[in-house]
This record gives structure tokens, sequence and C-alpha cells, in this order.
């Protein structure tokens, strides 16, 4: 791929699904709203349906969308393939990596990132270059545009669950990091209850879980954003747009220890 103009709750563990639910194959995101139209026409109780479960599973999922300050329109990504070129816009799952990416690329003074709900994106049905960090991918043996998400989950193949909002649901990461926080927390749940059963991190396609939601076979399931976009949402609250002015978590914990 080429680039244009690039740029929780407390948890209680329980068991959930297994492991095969999360088997797909990727499809892009316009055939995903295209195919909603549809089953809308057929049967729109269904329709609706999916989209409050799809709604429910991303009720605090955010991603960054970078936009030229210039033009007030995203920055684009140019990709070929079987003779055709396609431009489309970013949508960064992880606000560290469209901040070294804009690095990299000498644009983060004239770069706004936008940070938007991905249910909002999803279902606008705008076809997107998702992205990952070059940590993650690499955690899962993936490209970059090929963004995983990391199940926790038990030897037995069920996946470890936790309470969002009331309601038990199988939590997907955007970060290994924060998969590996929870399958401590669970195993050290085990070990109180005198069970020593292995837990262990599986990465998936971030694209082919969002089509099993949309196709209605996926249920029960928590996209979870990294902190650090929490932490640059309260930065655009705070009046702050620019990519610039982006405070990495390194950042806030060196200026927290300084204004100790």
């Amino acid at each position: 791929m080429t680039y244009t103009n690039l740029l929780r709750q407390g948890v209680r563990v329980s068991r959930g699904v297994g492991r095969n639910f999360l088997s797909g194959v990727i499809l892009t995101f316009a055939f995903f709203f295209n195919a909603a139209h549809a089953w809308a026409e057929e049967t729109a109780p269904d329709a609706n349906a999916i989209i409050a479960e799809l709604q429910a599973a991303m009720a605090s999922f955010s991603v960054i969308v970078p936009v030229d300050t210039a033009t007030g329109e995203p920055r684009l990504a140019q990709t070929e393939g079987g003779g055709v070129t396609v431009t489309r816009p970013f949508a960064y799952l992880d606000i560290d990596a469209a901040y070294i990416d804009a690095l990299r690329a000498g644009v983060t003074e004239t770069t706004e990132a936008r940070i938007v709900s991905a249910v909002d994106l999803i279902l606008s049905g705008e076809d997107h270059v998702w992205l990952t960090s070059e940590r993650q991918a690499e955690q899962a043996g993936t490209p970059q545009d090929a963004p995983p998400v990391f199940l926790v989950q038990f030897a037995s193949g069920e996946s470890v669950n936790i309470d969002a909002g009331g309601v038990f649901r199988t939590p997907l990461f955007v970060r290994h990091e924060d998969a590996e926080a929870l399958a401590q927390r669970a195993k050290a749940s085990l070990q109180q209850a005198g069970d020593s059963e292995e837990i262990s991190i599986v990465p998936t396609s971030f694209l082919s879980v969002v089509q099993g939601v949309l196709s209605g076979e996926y249920t029960g399931l928590y996209f979870v954003s990294p902190k650090a976009n929490r932490n640059w949402l309260r930065q655009v609250e705070a009046g702050e747009k620019l990519l610039s002015r982006y405070e990495t978590e390194a950042d806030l914990a060196a200026r927290e220890l300084y204004e100790e």
C-alpha cells in the first residue's frame, strides 16, 4: 500500500462462547452497509436488532480519522490491486499508530486527529483503510492494514468474559497488553478458586469479527479501545485537535511525575 497524503469497568471473570465463533472471511464495510439496507427492506426487526447489537458491542469503542487541516478532508490512502487504484480515508484503531505515522510523514502540525465512534463510521457506508500500530500487527503476525483484535480464552476454548455495564460480554482488545492484563486477572481469580487452567491470548481479524456481528452470527461481544484513545478524547474535549498536541502515555506519566 502507498500513502498519498498520509499522514473500564471492574472485571468479573466468567466463561463465554468457544473460540470458533470468530471464524470468517474479510469483506469491506461498504458491503456490510449495503447488506444492512437489504436486510432492512426484507426484515426490519432483524436489521434493527443487528444494529442494536453492534452499538452495544461498540458502546465505548472509538477510532481516529486523520484530517488535513488545509482542506478539512480526511487524509487518503491509495491502494492498488488487479489493475484498479482505490483511494480511501484512513481509520486508526489506536491513536498512537496515527501519531507515529504522522510524525514519520512530517504532518503532525497540519493533521487533525478526529476521534469518532466506530459504529458511526461503519454505518456511514464509507470504505476506509483500517490500521493498527506496528507493534500490535507484529504481535498478531498481520499487516498493519489488516488490524487484529485480541481475545482472552481458557484452555477449553471458552472466552473470558467481563461485566460490561451489568451484562457479561466477551472483550476484544485493540492492544495485546490490555488482553494480557485481563488474562493475568483471570489467572489470579482461578488460582484463588484452586483452578490451574491455562489462559491464552488469541488474535483474530477485526474486520471479520465486525462482519460476523453485521451478519447476525456473533453476539455478546465488547470492543475495547486502548487507554490512549480515551486520553486523547479528554484532550479533544479540552480543546486540542492537532496530532502535534497529542500527549502519549509516556508524556502524561512524565508530566504527572514532574507536577508531583
